[in-house]
C-alpha cells in the first residue's frame, strides 16, 4: 500500500483575519483530492492534553511538503519563521503558496529567506489555481525523503582530520599547560571535540541574533549542538529542537535581552539539549555556554556572517564565557528566567548540584565567520591565560574555582600547531 503524502500547513493564526479559515479550505480540497493527501493543520489535528508544540515539532519531519501560505500578516509570526526554519533544518520541502495580494510579496519571503524559492498563486481559489497547486505538491513531494536520506549520509560520512588517542582526555603529544597556583590544565582538543570525552560545557561561537545554525549545515559547531542537543527518533529525525527552543525562552523572557540583535560579547547559558538526546546521554554535556562573536549582516537575501572581532573583543569574549561558567557554578545550575519550566526543574536539580569540571572553546570567528585562525588564536590563548591568572589572584574566587581544564578546539592540522605555539607563549612552558 502507498504511503499517502503528508501535508504540513503553516500559516499566521491568532487573529479575525481570515488566514484560518483560507488554510482550512485549503485542508478541505486536498483532503478530498482524489490523490488522497493527508494534511496536518494545528487547528484541526492537534491532540488535546499533549503540549502542542511538540506535536508541531513531531510532525514536520514525517511531511513530504510543508505549505507555507503567504500573506502579508505571515512575515510579522515569529511561530511561523520558526516552523520554516525547523523545516528547513529537517530538510522539508518547502512551497510557499501566496494566497493574499497588494503587498510587498518580496520583503516577505526574505523574512523567510525564501526569495529564490517559486511560489504558486491561490488568491481567488479558481480550479486552474487549484490544479497549480496538486502538480506542484506532486512535483515536489518525493524531494523531501531523497534530501533527508542524503543529510543523514553526510553525517555519517562526516570525519575529523586527524582522531588522537586520549588519556584522561587529553591528547597524546599535545602539552598542557597551568598558571601558579592552579591545578586548572589547558590543553588542546584536536580534532573532532565531540571525540574529546565526556565535556560538561561546550561553547557554541553564535551570530548576534542568537540563531543556530541550520541542521544541514553539518560542519559548523552551533549546528552539530543544535542536532546532538535536540530529542530525535529512531531515524535521526529531530522531534524537539531542544537547545534552540531554550535560546529562544531565554531571550523572550529575560529582562536584559528580549531583542535582536544582541550586542557582541553576549553570553547566554542553556543546558545541554533534551536529556535524552546525544549530547547529554553520549557526549557528556551539561551545559552549553553561546557567545555572539559573529554579526548578521546584509539586506535580505544579500545577508551574510560577518566577524569583525579585533584582539581586545575576542579577549573579553572568551573572559565572559569563562565568568559565564563561574556564573552557572555560583548559581548551582538554575540558569533559565524565573517562572519558566526549566526554571523549576533547574532549583529541583540543585539540591544535587555537581560543579563545572571542563569546558571546551572553539575558535571565535574561525569558522562560518570566516576569519583567519592566525589572527583569533594568540588572543584567545591569551584571554584564557589571563583569566586563570586573575582566578589565582582572587582568594574568594580561587576557593571555589572548581574548573579542572580547559580545552581549545582546533579541528584541522594547522589549527592544532597554531594552538601548540600559542600556548607555548603565552604560558611559557609546560609544568614540569
Amino acid at each position: 500500500m502507498t504511503k499517502p503524502t503528508t501535508i504540513f500547513i503553516s500559516y499566521k493564526t491568532g487573529e479575525d483575519d481570515g488566514l484560518t479559515f483560507c488554510a482550512n479550505t485549503i485542508r478541505q480540497f486536498l483532503e478530498q483530492h482524489a490523490n488522497g493527501y493527508q494534511v496536518w493543520m494545528d487547528t484541526q489535528s492537534l491532540k488535546a492534553g499533549e503540549e502542542w508544540n511538540r506535536q508541531i515539532y513531531e510532525q514536520i519531519p514525517r511531511s513530504d511538503v510543508l505549505l507555507l501560505l503567504v500573506a502579508e500578516a505571515t512575515a510579522k509570526s515569529n511561530w511561523v519563521a520558526r516552523e520554516v526554519d525547523f523545516a528547513k533544518g529537517a530538510r522539508v520541502t518547502i512551497l510557499p503558496v501566496l494566497i493574499r495580494g497588494g503587498y510587498d510579496v518580496k520583503q516577505v519571503m526574505e523574512r523567510f529567506d525564501l526569495t529564490t524559492v517559486q511560489f504558486v498563486r491561490l488568491l481567488n481559489g479558481e480550479e486552474d489555481e487549484l490544479g497549480r497547486l496538486v502538480t506542484a505538491i506532486e512535483e515536489l513531494k518525493g524531494k523531501t525523503a531523497v534530501n533527508q536520506k542524503s543529510w543523514l549520509e553526510d553525517l555519517a560520512r562526516l570525519q575529523p582530520v586527524k582522531l588522537y588517542k586520549r588519556t584522561r582526555g587529553v591528547a597524546d603529544g599535545l602539552p598542557t599547560y597551568k598558571v601558579p597556583g592552579l591545578d586548572c590544565e589547558v590543553t588542546i582538543a584536536g580534532g573532532d571535540m565531540f571525540e574529546v570525552g565526556k565535556i560538561d560545557v561546550y561553547v557554541n561561537s553564535e551570530n548576534d541574533y542568537m540563531q543556530m545554525a541550520r541542521i544541514f549545515e553539518s560542519k559548523t559547531v552551533s549546528s552539530l549542538l543544535r542536532f546532538y542537543g535536540s530529542k530525535l527518533d529512531d531515524a535521526g529525525r529531530i522531534l524537539e529542537d531542544s537547545v534552540q527552543d531554550e535560546l529562544e525562552e531565554y531571550i523572550r523572557k529575560f529582562d536584559g535581552i528580549r531583542t535582536r540583535p544582541v550586542s557582541i560579547g553576549t553570553v547566554i547559558a542553556t543546558g545541554a539539549g533534551h536529556r535524552e538526546s546525544m549530547l547529554q546521554k553520549r557526549f557528556g554535556g551539561r551545559y552549553i555556554v553561546h557567545t555572539a562573536t559573529v554579526s548578521i549582516e546584509g539586506d535580505g537575501p544579500n545577508k551574510s556572517l560577518q566577524c569583525r572581532l579585533i584582539d581586545s573583543t575576542i579577549r573579553r569574549c572568551v573572559r565572559c564565557t569563562l565568568e559565564k561558567v563561574l556564573d552557572i557554578d555560583k548559581l548551582e545550575g538554575v540558569i533559565s528566567p524565573p517562572g519558566t519550566e526549566r526554571f523549576k526543574q533547574q532549583t529541583e536539580d540543585a539540591k544535587k548540584y555537581v560543579p563545572i569540571k571542563s569546558v571546551i572553546l572553539p575558535l571565535f570567528g574561525a569558522g562560518r565567520g570566516g576569519r583567519p585562525a592566525e589572527e583569533i588564536v594568540y588572543p584567545l590563548v591569551q584571554a584564557v591565560q589571563e583569566f586563570l591568572l586573575d582566578v589565582a589572584d582572587d582568594a574568594a574566587k580561587k576557593q571555589k574555582f572548581a574548573l579542572e581544564r580547559i580545552y581549545i578546539a582546533a579541528y584541522l592540522e594547522d589549527d592544532v600547531a597554531l594552538v601548540k605555539e600559542a600556548l607555548a607563549k603565552a604560558f611559557v612552558k609546560p609544568p614540569a
